[in-house]
């Protein structure tokens, strides 16, 4: 089971079949890049199947979020004898993919566990002469590694990086006379880019993967400059450069469809960016493709910051990208932490790769709520209209028609659940992070409850957008944390359900609700949350026996003094 506090250092084990301290210094520095201090220790040199198996071995003493198993092809060809057949190999595949199939389920309960696909090494398939054996040997390597990456499809707990398309990118696994002499048979190219993998890996369980993109046009969407060339004289598809601008349309197209928000964000007249969309023949985008377009003269960093708040999600949700160093710069030196994307306009058949290697959408799962965003998204812009012409928040509220349904969670949902507690920074009362197995298991302990919820309104459906994680102790219950949207709040529906849990509690014979919330750079807005609504300042300390840190705020809500739901928000059980 995964739980994690976005404060604490991030703790890892890494355990190799050779030599894979050369892992440490770049994944230390990857996870620096992203602002998260490390905690690293390396396992034995190749004893990495009994320390998967011994959860009290001295490589896992610190705790770790996570495992990295870091193999390669020895695992395989130490089950050989001085010859071998094409037969002898498939076995030697088999018994390890075995192996591995019944150590890292078990191993992946206690933390998250990432583990690479070990590549065919070209000496393998060189000292099979004959073209049916090598054929056969390569076939049953790829089942094998397909075999690997199944068990990251089987539990969410389990990542597999794939080594084949790294290598495709970095090129050789490693140099022969390091893995001869020294024992390295991973080389420094392969460490440093599974490095950065992990990196995003780590950055998404604790909360901070991006989920929007803010987009330059000229020299990034579209080959030309629009307010120097007009609409007839940029470019969309023509010729090898513009193939190479709609490849990066369509890898955008690719990454909306499954939850990333675009947004435009451009040096432009917003009256010629729409009829470009509109009227260019090659066109293809819309401005449905896209939640906001903010094309004028102002500042970029202003814009952006005005765009978040349209939108209602944070400015460090945002990946930015633009051809213009001064632009970026201009960004860079606004939003410091900001990750920025520099794409270059003479070279567009790398738009591409410069946004994607970095891999800041990185998720651990695709829910409907994602790839229904955008359109979401778009009806927020409806509620906004609705409150701007509402003659106060009362009147806006009662018009609005907001539905919240409470339930517990199953299957599918929760995916969901665990994304909400990994995704959500402004409402996330103790930033606790969770991923399934833990859900899960809050969800199977007696002890301990999971609510969630539903909304809805005259608008449309939000989906699943909240949850409340309950423990109890005899006639006390805690709010051990309570996560919602951000596009759900300053509705009521923080209350409806903080309303629903205490009078549910009090009903079944609690005497007493302790609620904490942990102060962090992004919840500000819930700092007085629990006071605004019945709750005081406790004077007894229960936060250690809670795994809450030393500056978690702690308050108390006796029951005369519970929250009733609001007027205006229709609350139901499934």
């Amino acid at each position: 089971m995964t739980t994690t506090n976005p404060h604490d250092p991030i703790a890892l084990s890494i355990l190799g079949s050779s030599t894979v301290r050369g892992l440490e210094a770049p994944l230390v520095a990857e996870l620096a890049r992203h602002g998260f201090t490390s905690a690293i220790r390396i396992g034995g040199y190749g004893t990495w199947a009994l320390e998967l198996m011994d959860d009290r071995a001295q490589v896992f003493e610190h705790d770790p979020m996570m495992t990295v198993v870091m193999l390669d092809a020895k695992v395989v060809l130490d089950h050989l004898g001085d010859t071998w057949t094409a037969q002898d190999i498939t076995k030697a595949l088999d018994l390890v993919a075995t192996q591995l199939e019944e150590s890292l389920p078990a191993h992946a309960t206690r933390r998250l566990t990432v583990l690479t696909t070990i590549p065919l090494p070209m000496a393998v398939l060189a000292m099979s002469i004959d073209l049916t054996s090598k054929a056969r040997i390569g076939a049953a390597w790829r089942r094998f590694n397909a075999r690997l990456l199944d068990l990251a499809v089987a539990d969410p707990s389990i990542v597999v990086l794939d080594a084949d398309a790294i290598l495709t990118e970095i090129g050789p696994l490693a140099d022969p006379r390091m893995a001869a002499y020294v024992g390295i048979a991973l080389g420094t190219d392969y460490m440093r880019e599974c490095a950065r993998q992990i990196g995003h890996i780590a950055r998404s369980r604790r909360g901070f993967a991006s989920k929007a993109l803010a987009l330059d046009l000229d020299g990034t969407l579209w080959e030309g400059i629009l307010s120097e060339d007009g609409i007839d004289g940029i470019n969309f598809r023509h010729g090898h450069s513009g193939e190479a601008y709609a490849a990066f349309r369509r890898a955008l197209r690719q990454l909306a469809s499954q939850g990333v928000l675009l947004s435009i964000l451009s040096k432009n007249d917003d009256d010629l960016v729409r009829r470009a969309l509109l009227d260019h023949p090659d066109s293809d985008l819309s401005e449905s493709d896209f939640v906001s377009i903010r094309a004028d003269w102002n500042p970029k960093p202003g814009n952006l910051v005005e765009v978040a708040a349209g939108l209602g999600i944070g400015v460090d949700s945002f990946v930015f990208v633009d051809d213009s160093p001064s632009e970026r710069g201009a960004m860079r030196s606004a939003m410091p932490t900001l990750p920025i994307v520099a794409v270059d306009p003479d070279e567009p058949a790398l738009h591409v790769v410069s946004l994607l290697r970095d891999g800041w959408f990185t998720t651990t799962s695709i829910t409907d709520e994602d790839t229904a965003r955008t359109a979401r998204y778009r009806i927020e812009m409806q509620r906004k209209s609705l409150r701007e012409r509402a003659q106060d928040i009362e009147t806006y509220l009662r018009d609005l028609g907001t539905t919240v349904v409470v339930f517990e969670p199953l299957g599918v949902e929760i995916a969901r659940i665990a994304q909400i507690t990994q995704r959500t920074n402004q409402f996330n009362l103790t930033t606790l992070r969770m991923d399934e197995q833990a859900v899960r298991s809050w969800i199977e302990n007696p002890q301990s409850a999971v609510l969630a919820i539903e909304c809805a309104d005259r608008f449309g459906d939000h989906g699943i957008v909240g949850a409340v994680f309950l423990e109890r102790a005899g006639t006390t219950t805690f709010v051990r944390n309570f996560a919602l949207s951000c596009r759900v709040l300053a509705r009521g529906v923080e209350t409806a359900l903080l309303a629903y849990v205490a009078q549910g509690e009090f009903t079944r014979g609690q005497t007493g609700m302790i609620a904490w919330r942990t102060p962090s750079a992004k919840n500000s807005a819930t700092a007085s949350l629990y006071l605004d609504h019945g709750f005081r300042v406790s004077s007894h300390d229960h936060r250690a026996a809670h795994g809450l840190s030393s500056d978690s705020d702690q308050f108390v809500l006796a029951a005369a003094d519970a929250p009733s739901v609001p007027l205006y928000v229709d609350i139901k059980e499934r």
